[in-house]
């Protein structure tokens, strides 16, 4: 059984040109080209609508003066619709008269370009609504981000110290015997413990978000083994059997976020382990495509696949705390760090056969990842 969970992709940007000009859409098709983003064309109206109907783009170019519907009634709908509205719309006009330049933000336009345009203010124009674009998806993100963050926080603290809370009077209001203390306070102990560890892995989660990239090339390798001779320090007891490419490998990447991504990913497998005889690590380093993997394999307990799209929620359990301790944050604060870093994570799990996570790192110009 498998499990892939992949970042949230950034948006594709899309330009929608609406013109009933072939060549004023043949001319900006092709200034907009070194954009690399999506030109999508509509040559009136109707066919404008029937496009936003079935995708939203990130902005639009639009002729003021065409056939049947002009420019500043097609905007004036785009604005009217809820779904649409957000959409930021350049108007391009021949007219340079002020009435029309006050009419397109009238109607809920955010810039206009007047015929003949300037080639490069045309495109310096058309970037700069399509940063602020990004700029808002990324705010609204992390408004979201932040509102489910709090809700999280707020209802899964409140469990266990509305438990301490009752352990607290039966403690004040009933006749115990030795026995029925000592595990009453057993429990309190450890309600309080996981109380702690749900704070400190919001802290720990909070950090991802406020936490300012420092990219550096570092040695991937030399950081995991760190990891593991410190992770195999804290129990001798056990034995462990843990395998590491010994080559070096190199990205570009915040190191902070790194280790701590890293160390998340190991907390589960040496958490998951302890009850076997041995407990098995493999770590791995590959290139494919445009991407780094580093590849963490154990033969914990593993986990079902009906449960899928739980594992990376925040304070999301799978097993009981007095079975595993843990916040339920260490899953969720790895896929924040790969959201961050635009890449991919990659879970297999089969129960009671271990489990296998692959990090992606994204290799954008072939030249940011090296080995020696």
């Amino acid at each position: 059984m498998s499990v892939f969970a992949e970042q949230l992709t950034k948006t594709s940007d899309t330009i929608l040109i609406v013109d009933d000009s072939p060549s004023d859409i043949i001319n900006l098709t092709t200034l907009l080209k070194p954009l690399n983003t999506m030109i999508q064309v509509a040559t009136n109206a109707p066919k404008a609508l029937g496009i936003l109907n079935k995708h939203i783009p990130t902005l639009i170019l639009l002729d003021v003066y065409m056939q049947g519907i002009d420019g500043f009634q097609l905007c004036r709908e785009i604005k009217q619709s809820k779904k649409l509205k957000v959409i930021p719309i350049i108007f391009i006009t021949a007219a340079n008269d002020e009435n029309s330049i006050i009419n397109g933000f009238k109607y809920g336009g955010q810039d206009y370009i007047t015929k003949p345009y300037n080639a490069d203010e045309l495109v310096a124009r058309v970037k700069s609504q399509l940063k602020i674009a990004q700029q808002s998806r990324k705010l609204s993100q992390a408004y979201k981000e932040l509102e489910y963050f709090s809700y999280s926080a707020s209802h899964e603290l409140k469990s266990p110290i509305l438990i301490i809370n009752q352990l607290i009077h039966i403690l004040k209001e009933q006749q115990l015997s030795e026995k029925d203390k000592t595990e009453l306070f057993e429990h309190l102990d450890e309600k309080c413990k996981q109380s702690t560890m749900m704070i400190d892995g919001l802290l720990k989660f909070s950090r991802t978000f406020q936490h300012k990239l420092k990219i550096d090339k570092i040695d991937v390798g030399k950081i995991c083994r760190q990891l593991i001779n410190e992770f195999t320090q804290l129990d001798t007891t056990r034995k462990y059997q843990v395998t590491i490419d010994r080559q070096s490998h190199f990205i570009w990447i915040d190191e902070t976020l790194f280790t701590i991504l890293i160390q998340n990913i190991l907390s589960n497998a040496f958490k998951f382990t302890k009850n076997r005889s041995i407990t098995q690590i493999n770590i791995s380093f590959k290139k494919k495509s445009q991407y780094f993997i580093i590849e963490i394999r154990d033969n914990g307990i593993g986990f079902d696949n009906n449960y899928k799209g739980k594992i990376f929620t925040m304070f999301s359990r799978l097993h009981p705390f007095s079975e595993y301790h843990g916040n339920g944050i260490g899953l969720a604060t790895v896929k924040r760090i790969m959201d961050r870093i635009n890449g991919k994570i990659k879970i297999e799990s089969i129960i009671d056969r271990g489990t296998k996570v692959s990090l992606f790192f994204k290799n954008d110009n072939g030249s940011n990842i090296g080995c020696l």
